[in-house]
């Protein structure tokens, strides 16, 4: 970089996607997949035994569909998870009207995956550690005191590490420990304002955590479907303080997309990762998958949620190693998928509604898994098997940011 050699670990590699160097962002991420594209054959074969052992476990235990485990742990049915799934995919126009007008923004004919988290300013912001702490906190006090003093105190007593360190495990995450011990919190901080959205994420199933540890120990963990529900409405919260506090058209630009970048992820990136494993759970039991075969599949879903927006690099064929939870929890990314739209309805009525709808927000946090997910969310007045409902979640999109984003577009000189 600059002339300069650098050893960096993945995550270091990764977060250079936000550089404001095509060339850099295009040959860091080529540099980052052949890693795992020179060890292929290892990757693949481990990939294929787990789907082997699922699926032999799925023939013991006589559960007729390779998702069928995770659901039943979820408490969900196929027909809710395949509905939002379908509904989704057909919801991909708006990946690709977004990314259309990004490279307007870029001054781009057309972008590359290795684009699709540049900054669209010239001089991104960076922020410390002290300033992500700060927004994340005011940001939680605004929604409600009580939300503010449960995150204040991880802060407090040293329950949130954000260095990033040369061994340290990539991402970042919240782990929940028994009903008597305080969660903790984990992110490898590098300043982008990614970052900034990571720790209110992981901070909010820190205060999931909190508020349902007065369930059993059984109960205490959120079932799988609702687990990222106060993570993404702590996302959601820092967006708005930061919209509201900007005067500045180009800064609102740039908070848009990275909100807009940050769903896509959620939703969209984690159903194209849903049907990925959907194929491939569903080919092993005829035979070994090849990395071709993988490299393929893997190949059809990225044109599926982007179609022609942006150009697809050949290594990027390989992003499917990189996904851990494909390796070791087979289905759970639908998860991220389903609370995203949850989220977005709730927070739709916290709009609405203001002081009463806390309470009940504090009621299905504090729930943990005591309910199904439909008695959760019925609590909200919210019917997961009403095919409307997720709908709802992507005219929420449209109509608060990808709308607003292109006015500000237009009106720029």
């Amino acid at each position: 970089m600059n002339g300069e050699r650098k050893v960096m670990n993945g995550e270091q590699v990764r977060s250079l996607r936000q550089s404001t160097d095509a060339r850099l962002r295009a040959r860091a991420m080529k540099q980052y997949f052949g890693k795992y594209a020179e060890n292929s054959l290892v990757i693949t074969n481990v990939f294929g035994t787990l789907l082997r052992d699922h699926q032999i476990e799925c023939e013991l235990r006589h559960i007729d569909e390779p998702m069928g485990m995770r659901n039943l742990e979820n408490e969900l049915d196929a027909e809710i998870v395949n509905t939002l799934s379908d509904v989704t995919r057909k919801n991909v126009d708006i990946v690709k009207r977004y990314y259309a007008l990004k490279a307007r923004l870029l001054k781009s004919k057309k972008l590359s995956l290795a684009d699709i988290y540049a900054p669209i300013d010239a001089k991104p912001h960076t922020y410390t550690w002290n300033d992500s702490k700060t927004i994340v906190l005011d940001a939680y006090a605004k929604f409600d005191q009580r939300a503010h003093d449960i995150i204040q105190e991880f802060f407090n007593k040293n329950w949130i590490d954000g260095r990033t360190l040369p061994n340290k495990t990539g991402g970042a995450f919240c782990t929940f420990n028994l009903p008597g011990a305080h969660p903790w919190v984990m992110l490898n901080f590098t300043g982008t304002s990614r970052d900034v959205e990571t720790m209110a994420h992981e901070l909010g199933h820190g205060m999931h955590g909190v508020l349902s540890a007065k369930q059993t120990a059984v109960n205490r963990d959120p079932i799988l479907p609702l687990a990222e529900v106060a993570s993404v409405f702590g996302e959601m919260l820092v967006t708005d303080y930061l919209l509201g506090r900007m005067k500045d058209p180009e800064e609102k630009i740039a908070l848009y997309c990275s909100k807009l970048e940050s769903a896509f992820a959620t939703t969209f990136r984690q159903n194209m990762f849903h049907r990925f494993e959907v194929r491939t759970h569903s080919l092993i039991a005829d035979h070994h998958l090849s990395t071709d075969e993988l490299r393929s599949i893997y190949h059809e879903e990225l044109v599926n949620m982007f179609g022609d927006s942006v150009t697809i690099p050949a290594h990027y064929d390989m992003e499917w190693t990189i996904v851990q939870h494909m390796f070791l929890w087979p289905f759970y990314v639908y998860a991220y998928n389903f609370a995203q739209l949850v989220v977005l309805a709730l927070y739709q009525k916290y709009l609405e509604e203001g002081e009463k709808f806390k309470p009940v927000y504090y009621r299905i946090l504090e729930t943990g898994s005591a309910m199904t997910p439909a008695e959760i969310l019925g609590l909200a007045g919210i019917d997961p098997r009403d095919k409307s409902f997720w709908q709802k979640g992507f005219d929420f999109m449209r109509t608060r940011w990808v709308e607003p984003l292109e006015k500000l577009v237009s009106e720029r000189k």
